[in-house]
């Protein structure tokens, strides 16, 4: 796709997510939304969550925050050893959950379902920061993450872990 598919893909998004807020009384598929900030966020929390993971990284790095590196969410994970469609397959699951919850808990209000979802955020990488923590190999044998490529974490981080993952 590269850089320019990606930024007209992610302006097209952004509008329609403003517009999708801004309609009177949304519903989808027949069903009222009566929450629609918070499902926006839901459909747009990953991403958003790892960019913003990612720039505060690179930022901790002195790196510039647009040079392009590996520490996006899935290529950590393909370097825990999960092949590219499990990963892809995680993270849509992970966003249908998210999306489903602010569905059902729909009654619960934008700042409860809004706090939930930062949550269960924070709780995706905190998963990311623990299984690329020395001495994980047994847990990453529990789950099922059998590394088939090398994560050089020296390149990425040649001066050692951030503060962001101590």
């Amino acid at each position: 796709m590269g850089d320019t598919g990606s930024m007209i893909v992610g302006y097209i998004l952004s509008i329609l997510a403003i517009k999708f807020i801004g309609l009177d009384g949304p519903s989808l598929a027949g069903v009222q939304i009566s929450s629609p900030q918070s499902l926006t966020l839901a459909v747009f929390i990953i991403p958003v969550a790892d960019m913003i993971k990612v720039i505060m990284t690179r930022i901790s790095l002195r790196k510039s925050p647009f040079k392009p590196d590996k520490l996006h969410i899935h290529y950590r994970w393909i370097d825990l050893g999960l092949k590219h469609m499990q990963t892809t397959m995680i993270l849509l699951l992970i966003n249908a959950v998210m999306v489903s919850g602010v569905l059902v808990f729909k009654n619960l209000g934008e700042t409860i379902l809004t706090i939930l979802l930062i949550s269960c955020t924070i709780l995706l990488y905190l998963k990311d920061i623990i299984l690329n923590l020395p001495g994980s190999g047994m847990l990453k044998k529990m789950i099922g993450c059998i590394p088939y490529r090398q994560f050089h974490r020296d390149e990425i981080y040649p001066n050692g872990l951030p503060d962001l993952f101590v």
